[in-house]
């Protein structure tokens, strides 16, 4: 771990304050974007909190199934939460960041709602 968080200390300083807060804000109108995205496709996302990297969704289909079928064409589908929470269903957490472009997401929601 201490190789990890030199390199986040190195990141930081490289980006300064001013980096920061572009990166901060193009995580959150990434996730805007995918939620907006989720909903449009009839994609079940749960709580409607704000969400800063990560929210998740509820399928009709077992998540270890999606996740296998995108894995099949080299996407990460994201982190199956059924195990962890039974009481909720079939229930994966989908994590998106400054890193992902709008075609990025477009392209994982239209994989995500085929693989349903």
């Amino acid at each position: 771990l201490g190789d990890v968080y030199k390199r986040q200390t190195i990141y930081m300083a490289l980006i300064g304050e001013d980096g920061l807060k572009k990166v901060a804000t193009a995580c959150m109108q990434n996730m805007n974007y995918l939620k907006s995205k989720l909903n449009d496709s009839g994609i079940k996302v749960l709580f409607d909190s704000p969400n800063f990297h990560e929210v998740v969704i509820q399928t009709e289909k077992p998540v270890l199934d999606i996740i296998d079928e995108l894995a099949s064409k080299d996407i990460i589908a994201g982190v199956n939460l059924s195990e962890a929470y039974p009481e909720l269903g079939h229930v994966m957490s989908i994590c998106v960041t400054e890193t992902k472009t709008h075609e990025d997401i477009d392209v994982y929601v239209e994989t995500l709602k085929n693989s349903l």
